[in-house]
């Protein structure tokens, strides 16, 4: 039974980025999975890379979007797909420029699998490279980050420490709507799951994370005042919405200066997910 559906959209990647982070997903030790890939109006020379590296494996679909119209809507299209399959039960999503390393869905779902009912989300420890695939040691913000993510879900309010390596179960899913607010979608919709389930973090370091890589967000978000004010905007707009519904449960209220006083000021700005 395949059991864990995978999420990747694609716009346009340097090739060998994605035909790496295609590979790594299709090489798990874990194989029972369904791996959609979402076209989001990628060129003809993407395509061609992505049908290449899938040809030979039943467990990968390509749906093709002729307009780009951004990572929410893609992973939308891709999960209202794998909702329909009855035989899944957890689902992750993944990028077009990361290496997954192959006990990324082994550990993720042995975690969730293993653990108690209400825990609905589980996320590890990755490693921070840079566009060679380089370790970039030595960076205090990275440290900080690490060292910062096994939080209680409580302290979402205050900051993404999900990062890029994730899994939560379908059930969970099916009780919020999907992803919507970029360029926050990710952070918007941890907020709005942990309100359905709890999390757990899980210390194996289980995937690369391309820091520098060209076509990424965060990259984007460095080189331009504009989308990182925009993204800044965002961000604080899903914490706004968040303390109104009240959530997480029980949550505690920061103000603004108790929080730059106590948390790393790059989790507040660090793109954690990666999209391109």
């Amino acid at each position: 039974m395949n059991d864990i559906g995978i999420v990747m959209p694609v716009y346009n990647q340097v090739p060998e980025f994605l035909r790496d982070a295609i590979q790594s997903i299709l090489h798990q030790s874990y194989i029972h999975f369904h791996f959609v890939i979402v076209i989001d109006g990628a060129s003809n020379d993407t395509i061609t890379i992505v049908e290449d590296e899938t040809k030979d494996d039943a467990r990968t679909k390509i749906i093709y979007k002729k307009k780009n119209e951004g990572v929410a809507k893609a992973l939308n299209t891709g999960f209202e797909y794998l909702m329909e399959l009855s035989d899944i039960k957890y689902f992750t999503w993944v990028s077009s420029d990361n290496i997954y390393y192959q006990e990324f869905l082994e550990k993720l779902r042995d975690s969730l699998h293993n653990g108690p009912p209400e825990l609905g989300l589980v996320y590890s420890s990755f490693r921070h490279v840079d566009e060679n695939g380089h370790l970039m040691k030595d960076h205090p913000d990275f440290e900080a980050f690490h060292q910062f993510q096994e939080q209680p879900k409580e302290y979402l309010i205050d900051a993404c420490f999900i990062g890029v390596s994730f899994m939560y179960k379908k059930i969970y899913a099916q009780k919020i709507e999907g992803y919507v607010m970029e360029p926050v979608e990710d952070y918007e919709y941890w907020l709005r799951l942990t309100e359905e389930c709890e999390i757990k973090y899980v210390k194996n370091i289980l995937m690369d994370y391309r820091v520098d890589s060209p076509k990424s967000i965060s990259t984007q978000l460095r080189n331009s005042v504009e989308k990182n004010q925009r993204w800044r905007y965002f961000f604080n707009l899903a914490r706004q919405q968040a303390r109104n519904r009240g959530s997480v449960r029980k949550m505690r209220i920061y103000n603004a200066k108790h929080i730059f006083e106590t948390i790393p000021p790059f989790l507040t700005t660090l793109r954690k997910f990666q999209w391109s």
